[in-house]
């Protein structure tokens, strides 16, 4: 209560009353944001982006063990406020901007530059629910520099990226993590923990990103069947296949089962190493 009794003045000294619309959820509670740094499993020898972090309550804690931390925030109210909390700070950088936005291959350069990045950064964040899958999208296929990525979000979105075959939560998140990253999950959080309180618990998640994608010599149309697979979640893997394909004469029913695959196979039944076996057939008949 104390932590967050601080973080109110805070906040209410400088006017900032937090906008829903920009999904602003504080967590204070000392316990966990040490538990979120412990899963992120930094150094001294680490950089860290750290995405939206709002009045720098896990800054903070980050900048206690990590070589570097460069805090990216949208919201233009909160910049004064952290760079006045870390102030003289030198191994903290607060930079305002949308991270979908700005120019990532620029800003590591610069990182690098000034000997703040020697290896892939890692990457910390509380994401709101609107903008995580936009941003997880853009760190798996276009931004590449990242060796880990540790993210709270909302506990339904963390069962979806990792979720089994047969499961209600399974499905194209899922696949699409599963071409760039291990996960695993490290902690709940209670919905008591943030200010305000939000609807749902959230959970902690720990990405690796892999080296190569397992998946590389055939990712682009990998990515093109585990999209179609889940577009029309009820129906079969082949119907979804003719819909995409309708000029197409192949009778996808028995082409899956050439593969080994029933007929009437679901896409929530196929498990990532599947999807990647389905693409390379692909590719080599329809080259």
């Amino acid at each position: 209560m104390k932590q967050r009794s601080h973080l109110l003045q805070m906040l209410h000294a400088k006017g900032i009353v937090l906008k829903k619309s920009l999904g602003q959820n504080f967590l204070s509670d000392p316990n966990i944001l040490e538990d979120i740094v412990r899963c992120a499993r930094v150094t001294a020898e680490d950089t860290v982006l750290e995405i939206g972090p709002g009045a720098g309550t896990l800054t903070s804690v980050l900048a206690e063990v990590a070589k570097g931390v460069w805090a990216v925030e949208i919201d233009a109210r909160l910049i004064a406020l952290l760079e006045e909390r870390f102030q003289g700070r030198t191994e903290v950088r607060i930079i305002h901007g949308d991270i979908l936005k700005l120019n990532l291959d620029e800003l590591f350069t610069s990182m690098r530059e000034q000997g703040a990045a020697t290896s892939p950064i890692k990457i910390v964040a509380n994401l709101p629910y609107y903008i995580t899958t936009p941003i997880l999208f853009y760190f798996f296929e276009t931004y590449t520099h990242w060796q880990t990525m540790t993210i709270m979000v909302q506990k339904e979105v963390a069962e979806r990226i990792v979720a089994e075959p047969g499961t209600k939560a399974y499905g194209h998140l899922t696949l699409a993590r599963a071409a760039y990253a291990r996960a695993e999950m490290c902690r709940h959080v209670p919905r008591e923990a943030f200010f305000p309180i939000p609807k749902v618990d959230s959970i902690v998640l720990h990405l690796t990103r892999y080296p190569t994608s397992p998946f590389a010599d055939h990712l682009s149309t990998y990515q093109k069947l585990i999209r179609l697979a889940f577009h029309s979640r009820r129906k079969t893997l082949a119907n979804n296949l003719r819909q995409a394909y309708p000029h197409q004469r192949t009778d996808w029913g028995a082409w899956l089962e050439r593969l080994g695959y029933p007929r009437d196979v679901r896409g929530e039944t196929l498990r990532a190493e599947d999807f990647y076996r389905l693409a390379q057939a692909f590719d080599e008949e329809h080259d």
